[in-house]
């Protein structure tokens, strides 16, 4: 999360300096702007008050053709475990 001002933030820019500069499992998968961070009366990130991150972008709901039996079950698997339509490679 990191809030928005009147100025537009390349995602992928974003990502790409954080991964020169962060371990690879600290880079966010995801990255939300927000007008401002909410915070508790206590002055602690309210957590709770986040928007959920949008986990269908980049999503495609073009049909894919898997290439083997296996990759077919596990696509299946994922489908129902993520409640979307198609798994891409």
């Amino acid at each position: 999360y990191l809030p928005k001002d009147e100025s537009t933030i390349d995602r992928e820019a974003f990502k790409a300096h954080l991964a020169q500069v962060l371990p690879e499992y600290m880079v966010p998968a995801f990255v939300v702007e927000l007008k401002e961070i909410p915070y508790t009366p206590s002055g602690k990130v309210d957590v709770k008050a986040l928007p959920k991150p949008d986990i269908n972008i980049g999503i495609s709901d073009e049909a894919v053709e898997y290439s083997t039996e296996t990759e077919m079950r596990l696509a299946d698997i994922w489908s129902r475990l993520f409640g979307i339509n198609n798994i891409s490679r």
